[in-house]
Parts: structure tokens; sequence; C-alpha cells
């Protein structure tokens, strides 16, 4: 509204000065006569000349940029309205219940055979819980669901002589938060593997089936690690190192990281039951800061005793 009514009154202002020139020519004509009779005649020529054409310009030309100007307002106007129809986004007009007052077609599409939905935004998304809609300052962004479909819902406070209305758009996410949760399913995180015990429980087997004892631990570690389509490598005797996809990480997560039972279960003769702590990094900008988490996770682990896993992230 402010930018409205300074455009308004720059407009009238340069409508005022053929007004303007009137006076100048009138002033100067009167000065010239005080001074010199010739100079007073030549002005007054000039001046009477300057007066008809500003009188034209304001007369005349005056009613052709109007016209000019309204012919203009019209067509954007009407452009405008085409557009908003038009548009394949769905948006539309509401008041501070939410009410819908005016939609484009795109929305009246998406809430076909929805009457409910068709009238109101806090019908279409129960969610949103806009009760507080006219406590919106210029706008104000939400995200809620409708049909299966996620939206980005941006609400605009449209200001009228003391009153105020609401635009909303309503912009299909779908596609970009699943690419996104797909994005982050398959970032990588790091882990390690240590056997907690691993010299005493050699020494409470026979020479003999130690190296059998060994390769059974690996397997279990290889198969655990290979069924979340991640890779192991074996660093020392009693460490591994492994790579796997976040989507995993939730996976060892729901199963209670069931390796660390499995491992509990070889036994070749061994009198001590081996256990292994696993320290994961997740949630890092880069693979060695990843691998930096996973590290800080195995000395959280270690330091509570072991026989346990571990998650290291930004926030833990």
């Amino acid at each position: 509204m402010k930018e409205n009514k300074k455009a308004d009154e720059q407009l009238k202002g340069y409508l005022r000065w053929p007004v303007f020139f009137i006076l100048l020519f009138i002033a100067a004509a009167i000065a010239a006569w005080v001074l010199d009779r010739r100079a007073g005649i030549a002005v007054t020529v000039i001046a009477c000349v300057g007066i008809v054409e500003a009188v034209h310009l304001y007369m005349v030309s005056r009613n052709s940029i109007m016209k000019a100007l309204v012919r203009f307002a019209m067509s954007a106007e009407g452009t405008e309205q085409r557009l908003s129809e038009e548009l394949d986004i769905p948006c539309a007009f509401l008041d501070d219940k939410g009410n819908f007052y005016w939609r484009n077609r795109a929305l009246e599409a998406l809430t076909e055979g929805d009457k409910a939905a068709a009238r109101n935004l806090n019908t279409m998304f129960p969610d949103l819980n806009l009760t507080g809609i006219d406590r919106i300052g210029e706008s104000s962004d939400y995200h809620a669901s409708y049909k299966d479909k996620k939206f980005r819902i941006r609400i605009l406070r449209l200001r009228e002589e003391g009153t105020s209305s609401y635009a909303a758009y309503l912009e299909d996410e779908t596609e970009l938060c699943f690419l996104r949760k797909e994005s982050d399913d398959r970032r990588f995180v790091a882990g390690l593997v240590y056997m907690d015990n691993y010299e005493e429980a050699m020494e409470s087997v026979e020479e003999a089936r130690r190296a059998l004892l060994t390769a059974l631990i690996d397997r279990k570690i290889t198969q655990y690690i290979d069924s979340m389509h991640g890779i192991v490598k074996k660093l020392e005797k009693d460490k591994y190192f492994f790579v796997t996809e976040r989507q995993y990480l939730n996976e060892m997560q729901e199963d209670r990281f069931d390796i660390l039972e499995q491992v509990k279960t070889v036994n070749i003769g061994n009198e001590m039951r081996i256990t292994i702590s696993m320290g994961i990094g997740d949630g890092g900008d880069t693979y060695d800061e990843n691998y930096e988490f996973a590290r800080l996770a195995m000395d959280m682990a270690l330091g509570r005793g072991g026989d346990q896993a571990v998650i290291k992230d930004h926030e833990t």
C-alpha cells in the first residue's frame, strides 16, 4: 500500500509540471515588462507560446496519458488473473480462519472430490494447525502432506486498509523429499569392531584350535557386514574396519546389533566367550570425520566395559 501511494503521488507530481511552467512564464513576462518594454513584449510572446503548449499538454496529453495508464492497468490485471488461474502451482486467497475465497485451477484440481479440503486450508492440512494464522508476519513456510504428497506451504500476509487477508502457495516437494531421503540413506558411515578379550580367549583354548576360533569370528563379522551391503577390512588380529550406508545402520539399530550376540555363540572348546565392541561414526561432513567419530565411539564403548555398540555423530 505504501508503494502504491508513493507511485500515485509521483504520477500526480509529473502531471502538475505544465501548471508550474504556466506560472513560470507569467512571472517571467511580468518581470520583463517591469525591466524593459521591448523585452516585455518579446518575453510575453514567448510566454504565450509556452502557455499554449503547456495548456495543451495539461488538458489534452494528460487525458491521453491517463487513458494509456488505465489501459495498461486493465491489461496487467487481466494478465495477472490469467497467470494466477493457469499457474501450475496451487494457490489461493484465504481469511484468518483458513477459509478459501478464491482458488486457482491447480488447487481446484488437487482438491477435486474433497469438498471439505476445497473450502479450508486447515481442513486440507489438519496437521498444519494454523489457528494462529493472524500472527503470521510478512510470510511463513510450513510443511505438510495431502493425498500422499508432501507440500511446502508458503503463506503471505496481504494488508488492505487496516485489514488482512492471506495468499497461500503450495509447492509439491514429494520428489524432493524422496531424493533427500535417498541421498541421506546412501551416505557412508564408518565403523570399527574390536574384540574385547582376544588374548584371554585365545589362552583359554588349545593352540591348535586358535586359528579356527579366529576364522569363525572373522566369518561371523564378515557375514554380518556383508548382509548390510558393507565392506569390511581386518586391520589387526582383533580389530576390523567397515563401511556401509546409513540406511543399513538403521537396520543394525533395529536388530540391536545382533552381531554382538552372534559372536558370543562361537565356541570350539574355549572356556571364555569372545565379546566384541562396535564404534560407528555417522553424520560427518567427510569420510575422515566419520572415521574420527567411529574412533571416539569405540573409546566410549571400551570405557564402558565393552560388549556394546556406540554411535557417534555431531550431536553425541
